[in-house]
């Protein structure tokens, strides 16, 4: 048998080219182990083609994000300075008052009475600023406000809303957004909670639900595996399972939902708060 397979892989193919104005045959030998390499080498170079313009266009989704972040923020702080005119207007309006208190009053020694009544309001604003922080920090903490993939190499598929069903192709209300990512990419908890299950959930294939306070779920689904199980506390960015295919998917992807009171929201208004709570 060995024999048989040697002798065919050495054994040639001839191609013959008779040009019709000449006697002159031109002929090419190729052995069968050349000729069964050819459309392997061909098959890896297509491969490798298909590989670098996946990777371009990753890059070029990911150019496209940051993008639109920078003009989000661009537009966020000219919308601060317009801000500025009206507080100055307000120091103003203070000292004006001030100066008025003073000559109602009749208070000559004002370096004084600036100093003591200054401090004790300083002392109050600066304990009102320490719980407004704690506070602030709190509710960042414990609602989803970080990007649940612990990734950079993600694009953006279907988004909230109503869309046509990549499957059955009916109208449909699409309760999350879904982010492509590579397979295996890690799944990470967005905000502190207590998990509600964790497991196969019919369509969306594994899926972890995670309850949080203020009324707060986020959900992740179409996994590949779970980290978590159904009542253990999970602090926020956790990896609780890993990008996958189950359920009714046409590709790895990570379908992501945040609920209020059982109520849907739009979840690219959560992925970034927590650069705002920092």
């Amino acid at each position: 048998m060995r024999k048989k397979i040697r002798l065919f892989l050495h054994s040639k193919i001839t191609f013959m080219l008779i040009p019709t104005d000449t006697d002159n045959v031109l002929s090419l030998h190729i052995s069968n182990l050349r000729l069964i390499f050819i459309p392997i080498i061909l098959l890896a170079i297509i491969g490798l083609g298909i590989f670098f313009s996946f990777s371009l266009r990753d890059k070029e989704n990911i150019l496209n994000f940051y993008e639109e972040e920078k003009k989000y923020y661009k537009n966020q702080l000219s919308g601060f300075s317009s801000f500025m005119p009206k507080i100055n207007e307000g120091q103003e309006g203070i000292t004006a008052k001030i100066e008025s208190i003073f000559q109602t009053f009749k208070i000559r020694n004002k370096s004084d009475v600036i100093i003591d009544y200054g401090v004790d309001i300083y002392k109050d604003k600066i304990a009102d600023i320490s719980d407004y922080i704690k506070g602030f920090k709190s509710f960042f903490l414990n609602v989803p406000s970080i990007f649940p993939l612990a990734s950079n190499r993600f694009w953006y598929t279907s988004g909230f809303g109503y869309r046509r069903h990549p499957i059955t192709g009916a109208r449909q209300f699409h309760s999350g957004q879904d982010i492509a990512a590579f397979p295996g990419t890690p799944v990470r908890n967005t905000a502190t909670g207590v998990v509600v299950s964790a497991g196969w959930k019919g369509g969306y294939g594994l899926t972890v639900t995670i309850r949080h306070e203020y009324g707060y779920e986020s959900r992740y689904a179409h996994l590949s595996r779970i980290n978590v199980y159904p009542g253990q506390s999970v602090n926020k960015g956790i990896i609780i399972g890993y990008v996958g295919n189950t359920g009714v998917s046409t590709g790895y992807h990570l379908h992501y939902e945040v609920l209020l009171n059982g109520r849907f929201l739009n979840p690219r208004l959560f992925l970034y708060l927590d650069n705002f709570g920092r």
